[in-house]
Parts: structure tokens; sequence; C-alpha cells
């Protein structure tokens, strides 16, 4: 049995550090405009994202995850009994961590 790592795209790993490190990232929602991306490093990069809170005139709004993607998270990377530690972004700014708990409340590895 081992210990996953989830955490949400505020995380700021770089894509090498993803592609070497054992984290799981549920991506937030990114509006810019009338344009909405998934900041997953591949709708919209975190670079991409602070390039816009420099010059754009509205700032960029985010949108928690889903119960729905974190409970899928959860349940696919306990199904072998594994246990699941999500960091994600406080109560204060989000609520992420709620979506998370809720999530983890219903979720039922197979």
């Amino acid at each position: 049995m081992a210990i996953q790592i989830v955490t949400d795209s505020t995380v700021q790993l770089t894509a090498e550090e993803l592609a070497t490190l054992p984290i799981t990232v549920v991506p937030l929602i990114v509006r810019i405009g009338n344009q909405e991306y998934f900041n997953d490093g591949q709708d919209i990069t975190n670079t991409e994202i602070l390039t816009h809170l420099i010059n754009d005139t509205e700032l960029p709004k985010t949108s928690q995850p889903s119960i729905g993607q974190f409970l899928e998270v959860f349940d696919r990377l306990g199904q072998n009994g594994d246990s699941v530690l999500c960091l994600s972004l406080t109560h204060f700014l989000s609520g992420t961590v709620n979506a998370a708990r809720q999530a983890a409340d219903m979720s039922q590895p197979t």
C-alpha cells in the first residue's frame, strides 16, 4: 500500500516536475474574458495565466474543480488499496478543498 498525492493546479509545478514526481493534479478552470480553460498545462499554462495577470485590464477568474473530478481521481488512485493525500487551496480562498472533502467522503475505490 502506498500514498498517492493529489493537488490542484494552483501548485505551480513545472511540466518537468510533474513528469518526474508522483503527483496527480486536478485542474481549476480559468476564465479569461469569455474563454474558459482547464489549468492543466495544456489548455493554458501557469506562465500564460501570469502574462494575463500582468497585461490584461480584467483579471482572470478561477472556478474550483467539481466534486466529480476529485471523486474520479480518488477512486482511480485508491483502487489498489492506496491511501490518497490531497493538498489543495485553503477554504479562505476557494471552495476547492470542500469539493475534495466531499469527494473523499463519497469515494469508493474498486
